[in-house]
């Protein structure tokens, strides 16, 4: 009776540790209790191990590609996870790392953080991450840098998760870290895309716009760069005498302006979403709704468009 009794508690432990278990596949390995030490093969070099405990798949100098195995093939995939709903699963970087193949990086369901401060390299052919359903969201922080690089057309550097039924899309999430895109489509199919200390350096003027789901700028969809940096932009609010700015619905009056004098305005995440040289002394600048700083040769004053 004992001998059963330990056994049924052994297969229930078992069972519950694999019900949590994220599926993770690297290259030609299934991550597993047994290899998560150290996770290698042919395909794998450097550092490569995942902490079931804290959930935290670890990158160090770890370069990585797609099997070439015909009895392996993935969809093009080089890393594939698929955690549990609710489930966060953490990427840590430590030192230089790269992962190659048509898909260097899919995701499926819970939210994913990339951390540690290192640097990632994805080089592509269709997508650089791709956010299958269920992904909430995706985070890159601690200083930590990704590069997507997929210069191709119809390649997309970041896709989030599609609407399907009831699962949701996906929101990305740039912490104090760094972000570049080489790809036609930069940003694809995300539901918010937040920045917390951390601005858009290019293209200047690109916002986040919920009805296409993509980021935007006055020219259309981001297209071919995208460069997130750490850091927001600081931009000091007086106002000098002479001219004055206001918000109104649809966009902001500035009047009084002296010929031959260079207008901005920027949102409060530092990017510049308006620039112009302008001698009418009356000028009205279309725009949507938020908190703006209106800068007018040297001088700025704060305005709210309703």
């Amino acid at each position: 009776m004992k001998r059963i009794a330990l056994f049924l508690f052994n297969t229930a432990m078992f069972f519950g540790v694999f019900a949590q278990y994220p599926y993770i596949k690297i290259a030609d390995v299934t991550v597993t209790p047994d290899n998560q030490e150290n996770i290698t093969s042919d395909y794998i070099s450097g550092t490569v191990r995942y902490d079931s405990a804290s959930r935290t798949l670890l990158l160090q100098n770890a370069v990585i590609y797609q099997s070439s195995d015909p009895d392996d093939f993935d969809n093009g995939r080089t890393i594939s996870i698929e955690a549990h709903s609710g489930q966060t699963v953490n990427i840590e970087l430590i030192g230089q790392n790269a992962v190659f193949g048509q898909i260097p990086l899919t995701l499926h369901s819970g939210s994913y953080d990339i951390t540690g401060g290192g640097s990632l390299l994805l080089e592509g052919v269709f997508r650089g991450i791709l956010c299958e359903l269920g992904v909430d969201t995706f985070r890159i922080s601690q200083g930590t840098s990704v590069n997507i690089a997929i210069p191709y057309a119809q390649s997309v550097g970041f896709e989030g998760s599609a609407q399907y039924q009831d699962y949701p899309r996906t929101v990305l999430s740039i912490d104090s870290a760094s972000l570049n895109i080489h790809a036609d489509i930069c940003v694809q199919s995300i539901v918010g895309f937040q920045l917390l200390g951390s601005h858009i350096v290019s293209p200047v003027g690109a916002y986040y716009d919920p009805t296409s789901m993509t980021l935007m700028t006055a020219g259309g969809i981001v297209r071919n760069y995208l460069e997130v940096r750490p850091g927001t932009v600081g931009v000091p609010t007086h106002t000098k005498t002479g001219w004055r700015a206001w918000g109104m619905e649809g966009g902001i009056r500035i009047d009084n302006i002296l010929e031959n004098s260079s207008v901005e305005v920027i949102n409060m995440q530092g990017q510049v979403v308006f620039k112009a040289a302008t001698s009418d002394t009356d000028t009205f600048v279309p725009m949507r709704s938020g908190v703006y700083v209106v800068r007018v040769n040297k001088s700025s004053s704060k305005v709210v468009v309703k």
